[in-house]
């Protein structure tokens, strides 16, 4: 009985655990095409005197990054809270 209650839970958490991977990786891919495409253009704002204005796109990225961080620590414990739970209750 322990073995089913255990995988169930393991499935549970690993889906919760990949969900949130592809979440961090896609705001992660956001943050550093938003970088890159800033430093490519960085000569041309320079030239024309754009440089100090604000760059709402390249801002909006690292805070939008930290979001995701931190609502893939709220989803994350309680998975791994659950997965341990379960094997605890599995093995006493």
């Amino acid at each position: 009985m322990a073995a089913p209650v255990a995988a169930a839970a393991y499935r549970w958490s690993g889906r919760l655990m990949s969900r949130v991977d592809r979440q961090s990786h896609a705001a992660a891919a956001e943050t550093a095409d938003r970088l890159v495409e800033f430093a490519r253009r960085r000569p041309a704002l320079r030239a024309f005197g754009r440089a100090a204005e604000d760059h709402e796109l390249l801002d909006a990225a690292p805070r939008e990054q930290r979001a995701k961080a931190r609502a893939a620590v709220r989803i994350r414990v309680p998975g791994i809270a659950g997965f341990a739970l379960a094997v605890q209750l599995c093995l006493t």
